[in-house]
Protein backbone atom coordinates (compact mmCIF):
# COMPACT_ATOMS: atom_id res chain seq x y z
CA UNK A 1 0.00 0.00 0.00
CA UNK A 2 1.12 3.49 -0.42
CA UNK A 3 2.15 5.34 3.24
CA UNK A 4 2.33 9.13 3.62
CA UNK A 5 3.89 10.75 6.82
CA UNK A 6 1.69 13.72 8.15
CA UNK A 7 4.24 15.96 6.57
CA UNK A 8 4.16 14.06 3.04
CA UNK A 9 0.86 14.52 3.21
CA UNK A 10 0.96 18.21 3.93
CA UNK A 11 2.96 18.92 0.62
CA UNK A 12 0.83 16.49 -1.33
CA UNK A 13 -2.40 18.85 -0.04
CA UNK A 14 -0.47 21.88 -0.94
CA UNK A 15 0.97 20.71 -4.77
CA UNK A 16 -3.51 19.24 -4.84
CA UNK A 17 -4.18 23.44 -4.46
CA UNK A 18 -1.46 24.79 -6.63
CA UNK A 19 -2.55 21.80 -9.61
CA UNK A 20 -6.18 22.75 -9.44
CA UNK A 21 -5.01 26.78 -9.37
CA UNK A 22 -3.61 25.99 -12.74
CA UNK A 23 -6.32 24.41 -14.30
CA UNK A 24 -7.24 25.21 -17.94
CA UNK A 25 -10.90 26.04 -16.90
CA UNK A 26 -11.13 29.84 -16.11
CA UNK A 27 -14.14 29.73 -14.45
CA UNK A 28 -12.15 28.35 -11.51
CA UNK A 29 -9.32 30.05 -11.68
CA UNK A 30 -8.35 32.52 -9.45
CA UNK A 31 -5.76 35.86 -11.24
CA UNK A 32 -2.82 36.89 -9.14
CA UNK A 33 -3.54 39.17 -6.35
CA UNK A 34 -1.05 41.65 -8.53
CA UNK A 35 -3.21 41.90 -10.89
CA UNK A 36 -6.95 42.41 -9.32
CA UNK A 37 -4.98 45.33 -7.69
CA UNK A 38 -2.88 46.32 -10.98
CA UNK A 39 -6.87 46.68 -12.88
CA UNK A 40 -8.34 48.53 -9.75
CA UNK A 41 -5.25 51.03 -9.81
CA UNK A 42 -6.06 51.75 -13.56
CA UNK A 43 -9.94 53.06 -11.79
CA UNK A 44 -8.88 54.42 -9.02
CA UNK A 45 -10.33 57.93 -11.07
CA UNK A 46 -14.20 56.19 -11.12
CA UNK A 47 -16.20 57.13 -8.10
CA UNK A 48 -15.28 56.20 -4.62
CA UNK A 49 -18.03 53.90 -4.19
CA UNK A 50 -16.77 51.85 -7.45
CA UNK A 51 -13.60 51.99 -5.79
CA UNK A 52 -14.78 49.87 -2.42
CA UNK A 53 -16.51 47.88 -4.83
CA UNK A 54 -13.14 46.84 -6.82
CA UNK A 55 -11.90 46.18 -3.50
CA UNK A 56 -14.22 43.97 -2.01
CA UNK A 57 -13.57 42.34 -5.36
CA UNK A 58 -10.16 41.33 -4.53
CA UNK A 59 -11.64 39.72 -1.71
CA UNK A 60 -14.61 37.81 -3.06
CA UNK A 61 -12.07 36.69 -6.17
CA UNK A 62 -9.69 34.74 -3.50
CA UNK A 63 -12.53 33.66 -1.02
CA UNK A 64 -14.11 32.28 -4.26
CA UNK A 65 -11.16 30.44 -5.27
CA UNK A 66 -10.51 29.13 -1.80
CA UNK A 67 -14.03 27.81 -1.72
CA UNK A 68 -13.62 26.60 -5.09
CA UNK A 69 -10.76 24.63 -3.77
CA UNK A 70 -12.72 23.46 -0.57
CA UNK A 71 -15.53 22.29 -2.76
CA UNK A 72 -13.45 20.54 -5.30
CA UNK A 73 -12.07 18.53 -2.32
CA UNK A 74 -15.30 17.33 -1.00
CA UNK A 75 -17.74 17.10 -4.00
CA UNK A 76 -17.25 16.50 -7.68
CA UNK A 77 -16.17 19.97 -10.18
CA UNK A 78 -18.74 20.99 -12.24
CA UNK A 79 -16.37 19.80 -15.56
CA UNK A 80 -15.00 16.95 -13.79
CA UNK A 81 -11.33 15.89 -14.41
CA UNK A 82 -10.93 12.65 -16.65
CA UNK A 83 -10.75 9.62 -14.92
CA UNK A 84 -7.22 7.66 -14.82
CA UNK A 85 -7.58 4.28 -16.84
CA UNK A 86 -4.95 2.21 -17.76
CA UNK A 87 -5.81 3.02 -21.66
CA UNK A 88 -7.46 5.97 -22.64
CA UNK A 89 -10.45 4.83 -24.78
CA UNK A 90 -11.28 1.08 -25.79
CA UNK A 91 -11.21 2.24 -29.56
CA UNK A 92 -7.86 3.82 -28.97
CA UNK A 93 -3.94 1.81 -29.00
CA UNK A 94 -3.10 1.09 -25.61
CA UNK A 95 -0.66 3.07 -24.48
CA UNK A 96 1.15 0.16 -22.70
CA UNK A 97 1.19 -3.30 -22.07
CA UNK A 98 -0.38 -4.17 -18.99
CA UNK A 99 1.37 -6.25 -15.99
CA UNK A 100 1.76 -9.94 -16.83
CA UNK A 101 -0.83 -12.20 -15.39
CA UNK A 102 1.43 -13.92 -13.52
CA UNK A 103 2.43 -10.71 -11.79
CA UNK A 104 2.33 -11.68 -7.55
CA UNK A 105 0.16 -8.28 -7.23
CA UNK A 106 -1.43 -6.92 -9.88
CA UNK A 107 -2.01 -3.40 -11.12
CA UNK A 108 -3.51 -1.07 -8.21
CA UNK A 109 -3.50 3.05 -7.79
CA UNK A 110 -1.60 5.07 -6.17
CA UNK A 111 -2.61 8.23 -5.49
CA UNK A 112 -5.13 9.69 -8.22
CA UNK A 113 -3.07 8.38 -11.66
CA UNK A 114 -0.13 6.17 -10.71
CA UNK A 115 -0.68 2.67 -11.25
CA UNK A 116 2.15 0.18 -9.99
CA UNK A 117 2.36 -3.74 -9.58
CA UNK A 118 4.83 -6.30 -8.38
CA UNK A 119 5.39 -8.34 -11.50
CA UNK A 120 7.70 -11.10 -10.09
CA UNK A 121 10.68 -12.37 -7.77
CA UNK A 122 12.88 -13.75 -9.82
CA UNK A 123 15.89 -16.00 -8.19
CA UNK A 124 18.98 -16.66 -10.14
CA UNK A 125 21.29 -19.53 -10.71
CA UNK A 126 23.46 -20.29 -7.41
CA UNK A 127 26.74 -18.91 -9.09
CA UNK A 128 25.13 -15.32 -9.26
CA UNK A 129 22.85 -15.92 -5.79
CA UNK A 130 20.40 -12.69 -5.86
CA UNK A 131 16.85 -12.40 -6.11
CA UNK A 132 15.22 -9.85 -8.80
CA UNK A 133 12.50 -8.42 -7.45
CA UNK A 134 10.15 -6.71 -10.84
CA UNK A 135 8.69 -3.57 -10.17
CA UNK A 136 6.12 -2.11 -12.52
CA UNK A 137 5.19 1.38 -12.42
CA UNK A 138 2.08 2.98 -14.83
CA UNK A 139 1.40 6.27 -14.87
CA UNK A 140 -2.54 6.50 -17.50
CA UNK A 141 -3.16 9.21 -20.33
CA UNK A 142 -4.79 12.28 -19.10
CA UNK A 143 -2.58 12.63 -16.22
CA UNK A 144 -1.32 16.01 -15.30
CA UNK A 145 1.90 14.99 -14.99
CA UNK A 146 4.87 12.57 -15.09
CA UNK A 147 5.25 10.28 -12.19
CA UNK A 148 9.19 10.01 -11.20
CA UNK A 149 10.75 7.17 -8.90
CA UNK A 150 13.96 7.81 -7.45
CA UNK A 151 15.95 4.41 -7.00
CA UNK A 152 16.12 3.59 -3.88
CA UNK A 153 14.74 0.36 -2.22
CA UNK A 154 15.05 -1.59 1.12
CA UNK A 155 13.67 -5.03 1.51
CA UNK A 156 12.84 -6.84 4.79
CA UNK A 157 12.17 -9.97 5.84
CA UNK A 158 9.84 -11.17 8.38
CA UNK A 159 10.77 -8.02 10.65
CA UNK A 160 11.17 -4.55 9.66
CA UNK A 161 14.50 -4.11 10.72
CA UNK A 162 15.77 -7.42 9.45
CA UNK A 163 16.55 -5.73 6.01
CA UNK A 164 18.23 -7.13 3.10
CA UNK A 165 21.27 -6.12 1.36
CA UNK A 166 20.90 -3.99 -2.22
CA UNK A 167 22.91 -5.09 -5.06
CA UNK A 168 21.63 -2.50 -7.42
CA UNK A 169 19.10 -1.47 -9.64
CA UNK A 170 18.19 -1.52 -13.43
CA UNK A 171 15.34 -0.38 -15.97
CA UNK A 172 14.24 -3.00 -18.45
CA UNK A 173 11.24 -1.13 -19.60
CA UNK A 174 10.65 1.18 -21.76
CA UNK A 175 14.73 0.93 -22.22
CA UNK A 176 16.88 -1.36 -20.65
CA UNK A 177 19.51 0.47 -19.00
CA UNK A 178 21.75 0.29 -15.14
CA UNK A 179 20.35 3.12 -12.89
CA UNK A 180 22.06 4.52 -9.92
CA UNK A 181 21.15 4.40 -6.52
CA UNK A 182 18.14 7.30 -5.48
CA UNK A 183 18.36 8.17 -9.77
CA UNK A 184 15.28 9.80 -10.57
CA UNK A 185 13.30 7.93 -13.18
CA UNK A 186 10.46 9.52 -15.24
CA UNK A 187 7.69 7.62 -15.91
CA UNK A 188 5.76 10.49 -18.54
CA UNK A 189 1.84 9.93 -18.73
CA UNK A 190 0.39 7.26 -21.24
CA UNK A 191 3.86 5.04 -20.20
CA UNK A 192 5.33 2.58 -18.22
CA UNK A 193 8.45 1.68 -16.07
CA UNK A 194 9.99 -1.46 -14.93
CA UNK A 195 12.52 -1.17 -12.18
CA UNK A 196 14.33 -4.67 -11.33
CA UNK A 197 15.92 -4.46 -7.42
CA UNK A 198 18.15 -6.65 -7.06
CA UNK A 199 18.54 -8.60 -3.53
CA UNK A 200 21.87 -10.47 -2.55
CA UNK A 201 21.66 -14.27 -1.85
CA UNK A 202 21.50 -16.53 -0.73
CA UNK A 203 17.71 -17.43 -1.21
CA UNK A 204 16.49 -18.72 2.14
CA UNK A 205 14.11 -21.69 1.69
CA UNK A 206 10.78 -21.84 3.56
CA UNK A 207 7.29 -19.62 3.42
CA UNK A 208 8.13 -15.64 4.61
CA UNK A 209 6.58 -12.40 4.72
CA UNK A 210 8.41 -9.90 2.84
CA UNK A 211 8.52 -6.38 2.49
CA UNK A 212 10.05 -4.37 -0.73
CA UNK A 213 9.69 -0.35 -0.49
CA UNK A 214 10.20 2.16 -2.83
CA UNK A 215 10.91 4.63 -0.37
CA UNK A 216 10.22 8.19 -2.95
CA UNK A 217 7.73 8.38 -5.72
CA UNK A 218 6.32 11.49 -6.53
CA UNK A 219 3.00 11.71 -7.58
CA UNK A 220 1.87 13.23 -10.98
CA UNK A 221 -0.99 15.43 -9.32
CA UNK A 222 1.73 16.11 -6.53
CA UNK A 223 2.90 15.43 -3.36
CA UNK A 224 5.47 11.92 -2.61
CA UNK A 225 4.71 8.82 -1.41
CA UNK A 226 6.65 5.44 -0.28
CA UNK A 227 5.33 2.92 -2.66
CA UNK A 228 5.62 -0.67 -0.31
CA UNK A 229 4.82 -4.01 -1.67
CA UNK A 230 3.70 -6.62 1.40
CA UNK A 231 4.16 -10.22 -0.03
CA UNK A 232 4.30 -13.80 1.54
CA UNK A 233 6.62 -16.01 -0.54
CA UNK A 234 7.35 -19.36 -0.44
CA UNK A 235 10.89 -19.96 -2.17
CA UNK A 236 13.09 -23.05 -2.85
CA UNK A 237 16.83 -23.14 -3.19
CA UNK A 238 16.10 -26.95 -4.99
CA UNK A 239 14.13 -25.31 -8.19
CA UNK A 240 15.23 -21.88 -7.29
CA UNK A 241 11.77 -20.45 -7.93
CA UNK A 242 9.79 -17.80 -5.07
CA UNK A 243 5.55 -18.01 -5.42
CA UNK A 244 2.97 -16.30 -3.61
CA UNK A 245 2.37 -18.49 -0.84
CA UNK A 246 -1.37 -19.47 -0.09
CA UNK A 247 -2.30 -18.72 3.70
CA UNK A 248 -5.58 -21.21 2.77
CA UNK A 249 -3.24 -23.75 1.38
CA UNK A 250 -3.41 -26.45 2.75
CA UNK A 251 -0.12 -27.42 5.31
CA UNK A 252 2.48 -29.85 3.88
CA UNK A 253 2.34 -33.10 5.87
CA UNK A 254 5.13 -34.01 8.44
CA UNK A 255 7.48 -36.58 6.42
CA UNK A 256 7.24 -39.81 7.92
CA UNK A 257 10.14 -41.16 9.36
CA UNK A 258 11.51 -44.38 7.79
CA UNK A 259 11.46 -47.04 11.11
CA UNK A 260 14.48 -48.25 12.75
CA UNK A 261 16.32 -45.38 11.07
CA UNK A 262 15.54 -42.53 14.15
CA UNK A 263 16.82 -43.16 17.70
CA UNK A 264 14.77 -41.15 20.08
CA UNK A 265 17.95 -42.43 23.15
CA UNK A 266 19.97 -39.24 21.08
CA UNK A 267 19.23 -35.39 21.10
CA UNK A 268 20.06 -33.29 18.38
CA UNK A 269 20.89 -29.46 19.71
CA UNK A 270 19.44 -26.42 17.92
CA UNK A 271 20.46 -22.98 17.99
CA UNK A 272 18.22 -20.76 19.64
CA UNK A 273 15.05 -18.79 17.41
CA UNK A 274 16.10 -15.65 18.18
CA UNK A 275 18.20 -12.76 19.74
CA UNK A 276 18.13 -11.74 23.41
CA UNK A 277 17.35 -13.38 26.75
CA UNK A 278 13.54 -14.13 26.62
CA UNK A 279 12.65 -17.48 27.67
CA UNK A 280 12.60 -19.82 24.90
CA UNK A 281 15.00 -17.89 23.09
CA UNK A 282 18.08 -20.50 23.89
CA UNK A 283 19.51 -23.57 22.64
CA UNK A 284 17.26 -26.03 22.98
CA UNK A 285 17.60 -30.04 23.02
CA UNK A 286 14.99 -32.56 21.16
CA UNK A 287 15.24 -36.39 20.86
CA UNK A 288 15.65 -37.56 17.01
CA UNK A 289 11.97 -37.68 15.34
CA UNK A 290 10.94 -34.86 17.99
CA UNK A 291 9.85 -31.44 16.33
CA UNK A 292 7.93 -29.78 19.14
CA UNK A 293 8.69 -31.14 22.55
CA UNK A 294 12.53 -30.19 24.19
CA UNK A 295 13.90 -32.21 26.16
CA UNK A 296 16.66 -29.57 27.79
CA UNK A 297 16.70 -26.12 27.23
CA UNK A 298 20.87 -24.50 27.83
CA UNK A 299 22.08 -21.37 29.06
CA UNK A 300 21.00 -18.00 26.49
CA UNK A 301 22.96 -15.70 25.44
CA UNK A 302 22.48 -12.39 23.14
CA UNK A 303 22.94 -14.35 19.88
CA UNK A 304 21.88 -17.64 21.30
CA UNK A 305 24.14 -19.69 19.01
CA UNK A 306 25.53 -23.33 20.68
CA UNK A 307 28.99 -22.70 20.48
CA UNK A 308 30.08 -25.99 21.98
CA UNK A 309 31.20 -29.69 21.46
CA UNK A 310 30.19 -33.31 22.90
CA UNK A 311 32.90 -35.00 23.92
CA UNK A 312 34.40 -37.85 22.28
CA UNK A 313 31.71 -40.57 24.21
CA UNK A 314 28.72 -38.69 23.05
CA UNK A 315 27.18 -38.30 26.85
CA UNK A 316 28.24 -34.59 27.50
CA UNK A 317 28.62 -31.31 25.90
CA UNK A 318 30.82 -27.56 26.78
CA UNK A 319 29.86 -24.71 25.57
CA UNK A 320 30.29 -21.16 26.61
CA UNK A 321 27.30 -18.38 27.13
CA UNK A 322 26.40 -15.36 28.61
CA UNK A 323 23.77 -15.04 31.15
CA UNK A 324 22.14 -11.26 30.73
CA UNK A 325 24.05 -8.89 32.79
CA UNK A 326 26.68 -11.36 33.64
CA UNK A 327 30.41 -12.61 32.76
CA UNK A 328 30.94 -15.48 29.76
CA UNK A 329 30.86 -18.81 31.08
CA UNK A 330 31.95 -21.96 30.38
CA UNK A 331 28.94 -24.76 31.11
CA UNK A 332 28.45 -28.22 31.09
CA UNK A 333 25.65 -30.31 29.25
CA UNK A 334 25.20 -33.66 30.72
CA UNK A 335 22.91 -36.00 28.20
CA UNK A 336 21.56 -37.88 31.43
CA UNK A 337 19.91 -34.48 32.60
CA UNK A 338 19.52 -32.18 29.98
CA UNK A 339 18.03 -29.82 31.77
CA UNK A 340 20.34 -29.10 34.61
CA UNK A 341 23.41 -26.26 32.99
CA UNK A 342 26.52 -26.72 35.08
CA UNK A 343 28.74 -23.65 34.88
CA UNK A 344 32.17 -25.26 34.89
CA UNK A 345 34.34 -21.57 34.72
CA UNK A 346 33.19 -17.73 34.71
CA UNK A 347 35.38 -14.82 32.99
CA UNK A 348 34.73 -11.75 34.47
CA UNK A 349 37.99 -10.30 32.50
CA UNK A 350 38.02 -12.59 29.48
CA UNK A 351 36.32 -13.01 26.01
CA UNK A 352 35.95 -16.54 24.73
CA UNK A 353 37.36 -16.58 20.87
CA UNK A 354 36.39 -20.16 19.71
CA UNK A 355 34.39 -23.14 20.88
CA UNK A 356 36.17 -25.39 23.60
CA UNK A 357 38.00 -28.47 22.85
CA UNK A 358 37.72 -31.69 24.69
CA UNK A 359 40.65 -34.15 25.97
CA UNK A 360 40.83 -37.60 23.86
CA UNK A 361 40.04 -39.29 27.34
CA UNK A 362 36.93 -36.49 27.94
CA UNK A 363 38.44 -35.43 31.36
CA UNK A 364 39.23 -32.52 30.48
CA UNK A 365 38.25 -28.65 28.11
CA UNK A 366 40.98 -26.80 26.39
CA UNK A 367 39.93 -23.31 25.23
CA UNK A 368 41.23 -19.85 23.73
CA UNK A 369 40.34 -16.22 25.81
CA UNK A 370 41.18 -12.86 24.42
CA UNK A 371 40.72 -9.94 27.01
CA UNK A 372 37.10 -8.58 27.10
CA UNK A 373 37.70 -5.37 25.21
CA UNK A 374 38.65 -7.12 21.83
CA UNK A 375 35.17 -7.90 20.42
CA UNK A 376 33.67 -7.24 17.68
CA UNK A 377 37.12 -7.85 15.50
CA UNK A 378 39.03 -6.03 17.63
CA UNK A 379 43.11 -6.62 18.13
CA UNK A 380 43.34 -8.43 21.17
CA UNK A 381 45.77 -7.19 23.72
CA UNK A 382 46.53 -10.86 24.30
CA UNK A 383 45.55 -14.68 23.52
CA UNK A 384 45.74 -17.38 25.64
CA UNK A 385 45.42 -21.05 26.03
CA UNK A 386 44.06 -22.57 28.79
CA UNK A 387 43.32 -26.13 29.99
CA UNK A 388 40.00 -27.24 32.82
CA UNK A 389 40.85 -30.46 34.45
CA UNK A 390 37.35 -31.69 34.92
CA UNK A 391 38.69 -33.93 37.88
CA UNK A 392 40.84 -31.42 40.02
CA UNK A 393 39.11 -28.37 38.67
CA UNK A 394 42.44 -26.70 37.96
CA UNK A 395 42.66 -24.18 35.49
CA UNK A 396 46.19 -24.28 33.57
CA UNK A 397 47.58 -21.66 30.98
CA UNK A 398 49.27 -23.29 28.71
CA UNK A 399 50.52 -20.24 26.45
CA UNK A 400 49.96 -16.36 25.76
CA UNK A 401 51.10 -14.32 22.92
CA UNK A 402 50.63 -10.32 23.38
CA UNK A 403 51.62 -9.25 19.97
CA UNK A 404 47.60 -9.12 18.36
CA UNK A 405 48.03 -12.86 17.13
CA UNK A 406 45.66 -15.26 18.48
CA UNK A 407 45.92 -19.12 18.51
CA UNK A 408 43.42 -21.50 17.47
CA UNK A 409 43.28 -25.22 19.07
CA UNK A 410 44.00 -27.96 17.14
CA UNK A 411 43.93 -30.87 19.65
CA UNK A 412 44.36 -31.91 23.13
CA UNK A 413 45.88 -35.76 23.72
CA UNK A 414 45.81 -35.35 27.97
CA UNK A 415 47.30 -38.20 28.80
CA UNK A 416 50.23 -37.87 27.11
CA UNK A 417 50.62 -34.23 28.07
CA UNK A 418 50.35 -33.11 24.54
CA UNK A 419 48.60 -30.00 23.17
CA UNK A 420 48.28 -28.58 19.54
CA UNK A 421 47.28 -25.49 17.92
CA UNK A 422 47.60 -22.94 14.78
CA UNK A 423 48.39 -19.24 15.63
CA UNK A 424 47.44 -16.44 12.82
CA UNK A 425 48.99 -12.94 12.90
CA UNK A 426 45.73 -10.61 13.38
CA UNK A 427 42.96 -10.67 10.48
CA UNK A 428 45.39 -13.68 8.94
CA UNK A 429 45.52 -16.68 8.32
CA UNK A 430 47.32 -19.58 10.73
CA UNK A 431 51.26 -18.87 9.80
CA UNK A 432 52.68 -21.56 12.34
CA UNK A 433 51.60 -25.30 13.90
CA UNK A 434 52.69 -25.38 17.50
CA UNK A 435 52.46 -28.46 19.95
CA UNK A 436 53.05 -28.03 23.60
CA UNK A 437 54.20 -30.68 26.04
CA UNK A 438 56.34 -31.13 28.86
CA UNK A 439 59.31 -31.39 26.73
CA UNK A 440 58.43 -27.91 26.01
CA UNK A 441 57.80 -26.42 22.71
CA UNK A 442 57.98 -27.31 18.66
CA UNK A 443 56.95 -24.83 15.64
CA UNK A 444 56.47 -26.08 12.06
CA UNK A 445 55.95 -23.15 9.41
CA UNK A 446 52.55 -23.88 7.87
CA UNK A 447 52.66 -24.02 3.96
CA UNK A 448 49.05 -23.43 3.67
CA UNK A 449 45.79 -22.12 5.26
CA UNK A 450 44.45 -25.73 6.37
CA UNK A 451 41.07 -26.59 8.26
CA UNK A 452 42.10 -29.28 10.57
CA UNK A 453 40.14 -30.85 13.50
CA UNK A 454 41.52 -33.94 16.17
CA UNK A 455 40.40 -37.18 16.03
CA UNK A 456 38.26 -37.98 19.57
CA UNK A 457 41.28 -40.15 20.38
CA UNK A 458 43.41 -36.61 20.52
CA UNK A 459 46.46 -37.83 18.64
CA UNK A 460 45.31 -38.03 14.80
CA UNK A 461 44.42 -34.74 12.64
CA UNK A 462 42.52 -34.74 9.40
CA UNK A 463 42.48 -31.42 7.75
CA UNK A 464 41.31 -29.44 4.04
CA UNK A 465 44.17 -27.19 2.61
CA UNK A 466 42.07 -25.56 -0.19
CA UNK A 467 44.65 -23.13 -1.96
CA UNK A 468 41.75 -20.46 -3.43
CA UNK A 469 38.66 -20.35 -4.83
CA UNK A 470 39.11 -21.89 -8.46
CA UNK A 471 42.33 -24.14 -6.70
CA UNK A 472 41.36 -27.89 -5.97
CA UNK A 473 41.39 -28.90 -2.26
CA UNK A 474 43.18 -31.71 -0.65
CA UNK A 475 42.97 -33.88 2.18
CA UNK A 476 45.49 -34.64 4.45
CA UNK A 477 46.46 -36.54 7.77
CA UNK A 478 48.95 -36.18 10.18
CA UNK A 479 49.84 -37.13 13.83
CA UNK A 480 48.72 -34.76 16.43
CA UNK A 481 52.66 -33.90 17.95
CA UNK A 482 54.61 -34.09 14.60
CA UNK A 483 53.29 -31.89 11.88
CA UNK A 484 56.11 -33.51 9.95
CA UNK A 485 53.94 -36.97 9.46
CA UNK A 486 51.25 -35.17 7.16
CA UNK A 487 50.53 -36.65 3.86
CA UNK A 488 48.26 -36.48 1.45
CA UNK A 489 45.60 -38.49 0.89
CA UNK A 490 45.55 -37.87 -3.17
CA UNK A 491 41.90 -37.44 -3.44
CA UNK A 492 42.01 -35.91 -7.05
CA UNK A 493 42.11 -33.07 -9.38
CA UNK A 494 39.64 -30.43 -9.37
CA UNK A 495 37.06 -31.27 -5.92
CA UNK A 496 36.21 -28.64 -3.41
CA UNK A 497 36.11 -29.94 0.22
CA UNK A 498 35.21 -29.28 3.26
CA UNK A 499 35.54 -31.10 6.36
CA UNK A 500 32.78 -32.45 8.59
CA UNK A 501 34.52 -34.25 11.46
CA UNK A 502 35.46 -37.30 12.74
CA UNK A 503 33.14 -40.13 12.93
CA UNK A 504 33.10 -41.18 16.79
CA UNK A 505 34.23 -44.95 17.52
CA UNK A 506 35.94 -45.40 14.76
CA UNK A 507 38.71 -44.06 12.22
CA UNK A 508 36.18 -41.88 9.76
CA UNK A 509 36.58 -39.10 8.37
CA UNK A 510 32.97 -37.14 7.14
CA UNK A 511 34.28 -35.02 3.86
CA UNK A 512 32.03 -32.60 1.51
CA UNK A 513 33.18 -33.42 -1.92
CA UNK A 514 31.80 -31.63 -5.44
CA UNK A 515 33.52 -30.96 -8.49
CA UNK A 516 34.88 -27.26 -9.06
CA UNK A 517 34.07 -27.64 -12.72
CA UNK A 518 30.06 -28.29 -11.64
CA UNK A 519 28.25 -31.08 -13.19
CA UNK A 520 28.63 -33.43 -10.89
CA UNK A 521 26.24 -33.37 -7.99
CA UNK A 522 27.72 -32.92 -4.29
CA UNK A 523 28.56 -36.03 -2.25
CA UNK A 524 29.21 -36.99 1.30
CA UNK A 525 32.09 -39.45 1.29
CA UNK A 526 33.83 -41.26 4.51
CA UNK A 527 37.40 -41.79 4.58
CA UNK A 528 39.72 -44.05 6.59
CA UNK A 529 43.24 -45.04 6.66
CA UNK A 530 42.42 -48.88 6.44
CA UNK A 531 38.87 -48.91 4.01
CA UNK A 532 39.86 -45.79 2.09
CA UNK A 533 36.80 -43.82 0.71
CA UNK A 534 33.26 -44.52 0.13
CA UNK A 535 30.11 -42.75 -0.81
CA UNK A 536 27.72 -42.57 2.18
CA UNK A 537 24.99 -39.63 0.87
CA UNK A 538 24.74 -38.38 -2.70
CA UNK A 539 21.98 -36.07 -2.51
CA UNK A 540 21.74 -35.61 -6.28
CA UNK A 541 20.76 -32.39 -7.16
CA UNK A 542 20.14 -30.95 -3.82
CA UNK A 543 23.24 -28.50 -2.10
CA UNK A 544 23.57 -29.96 1.50
CA UNK A 545 23.71 -27.66 4.47
CA UNK A 546 25.43 -28.89 7.95
CA UNK A 547 25.96 -32.18 8.50
CA UNK A 548 27.20 -33.88 11.99
CA UNK A 549 27.72 -37.36 12.95
CA UNK A 550 24.96 -38.87 15.25
CA UNK A 551 26.72 -38.98 19.06
CA UNK A 552 27.69 -42.87 18.57
CA UNK A 553 29.15 -42.96 15.11
CA UNK A 554 26.04 -44.65 14.09
CA UNK A 555 24.21 -42.27 11.41
CA UNK A 556 25.53 -39.05 9.91
CA UNK A 557 22.48 -35.93 9.80
CA UNK A 558 22.40 -33.85 7.15
CA UNK A 559 20.35 -30.50 6.72
CA UNK A 560 18.97 -29.96 2.75
CA UNK A 561 16.77 -26.63 3.67
CA UNK A 562 16.00 -24.53 6.28
CA UNK A 563 13.13 -27.21 6.73
CA UNK A 564 14.39 -30.51 6.16
CA UNK A 565 17.07 -32.77 6.99
CA UNK A 566 17.73 -36.51 6.46
CA UNK A 567 19.22 -39.16 8.97
CA UNK A 568 21.35 -41.43 6.92
CA UNK A 569 21.96 -44.93 8.86
CA UNK A 570 25.49 -45.45 8.15
CA UNK A 571 25.23 -49.56 8.51
CA UNK A 572 22.25 -50.03 6.30
CA UNK A 573 22.55 -47.33 3.96
CA UNK A 574 18.47 -46.37 5.02
CA UNK A 575 18.22 -42.36 5.12
CA UNK A 576 15.15 -41.35 6.38
CA UNK A 577 13.21 -37.46 7.30
CA UNK A 578 13.94 -36.17 10.06
CA UNK A 579 10.70 -34.11 11.47
CA UNK A 580 11.85 -30.73 12.44
CA UNK A 581 9.59 -27.59 14.30
CA UNK A 582 8.57 -25.18 12.12
CA UNK A 583 11.08 -22.34 11.73
CA UNK A 584 10.29 -19.06 13.30
CA UNK A 585 12.80 -16.87 11.50
CA UNK A 586 15.05 -16.91 7.94
CA UNK A 587 18.05 -16.68 10.03
CA UNK A 588 17.19 -20.14 11.43
CA UNK A 589 19.33 -21.61 8.88
CA UNK A 590 22.19 -24.07 10.04
CA UNK A 591 19.83 -24.72 13.89
CA UNK A 592 20.96 -28.00 13.70
CA UNK A 593 24.35 -28.13 16.00
CA UNK A 594 25.25 -31.78 17.23
CA UNK A 595 24.11 -34.88 18.73
CA UNK A 596 24.40 -35.85 22.09
CA UNK A 597 23.03 -39.48 23.63
CA UNK A 598 20.18 -38.98 25.97
CA UNK A 599 19.76 -41.12 29.45
CA UNK A 600 22.43 -42.61 31.75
Amino acid sequence: MSDRSDFQRDIAEEDEVSALLRSADARSTVPPFSEVTRRAEQHRDVSPGLAFVAAALVVAVAVTGIAGWRAASTAPATSPMPSPTLNASASAPPCFAPPPATALIGARPSGQWLQTSLDAVQPTDPQTNQLHWVLRFMVPQGAPAAATVFAHARISVSTPNDRQLILGYEVTEPQRSAVGDSEALSVKPCNSLVLVVSMAGPLIDGTFPYTIAVEKVALPEGGTVTESFDVRLACSNRTRTCVVADAAATAVPTPTPVAGVLKPEFGIIYNGVRTGWEKGSAPLVRREGEANLAVGELAPSYFNQFGGTVTPDGRRAAYFAQRQDEPWALYLLDGARPNEQRVLRTFPDDLPAAGPVWSGDGSGVAFVVINKEANQGVKPNYSAIRTLDLVTGAVTEVARVTDGSGYTIVGWDKANGRLAAMIAPHGEAPTTYIVFSGAGKREWKLDGGYSAVAAPNGRDVAAILCQGPTIACSFWTWKLDDFDSRADQKFGPGLSMGIIGWRPGTGDVGIYVTSIAGGAPGRIELWSATDGRRVVFGPGDRATGDAFFRADGSALVVTLALDEAVVVDLASGRTSPLPLPVPQAPWEIGRLRGSIRLGS
